[in-house]
């Protein structure tokens, strides 16, 4: 039951009572597939709600599958709205990274004024990118709060 229930907490697929059943075997351990799958249920009930959706998502952790029905529903709702701040947040480690190596290129002494100026435009864009991300940033994170307060005003088990 253990296994299952922390299996199902953390949303594993269903397929990963196959890896606990060969480990068990090469020790001559039998497995209860049924007790397994209550306690998957259980954990499953925990994990498939709409906040642990958003934290997985925030994360960029994958998302397998395991959810159904109306839990899924709710679940990938946050799950959606999470990874969206997560690709922003990529997005934006790209683009500060790619100004850093602007900046550097700039600090040279011995490139023409063809090549700063075309450093320089770059370098704008860039930090343009930047601003525009970081506004879309403000703005995700303020709709995650608000989907945070709908989450954890529902009970535990009700998405």
């Amino acid at each position: 039951y253990q296994v299952g229930y922390e299996d199902g907490n953390a949303g594993a697929d269903a397929g990963r009572i196959e890896s606990h059943a060969s480990a068990c075997a090469a020790y001559g351990i039998d497995t209860d597939i049924a007790q397994y799958e209550i306690g998957r249920a259980d954990g499953l009930q925990r994990y498939c709600t709409l906040a642990r959706g958003i934290e997985t998502g925030v994360r960029g952790s994958p998302y397998s599958g395991a959810c159904t029905g109306d839990r899924a529903v709710e679940f990938l709702r946050g799950y959606r709205e999470g990874r969206r701040l997560y690709d922003v947040d990529v997005r934006l480690a790209r683009v500060e990274s790619d100004i850093e190596t602007y900046r550097r290129r700039l600090a040279v002494k011995d490139i023409d004024d063809e090549q700063r100026r075309r450093l320089y435009q770059v370098l704008r864009d860039l930090e343009f990118d930047r601003s525009r991300l970081e506004g879309e940033r403000r703005k995700l994170e303020w709709e995650l709060r608000t989907l945070e307060r709908e989450a954890y005003r529902r009970p535990l088990g009700h998405g």
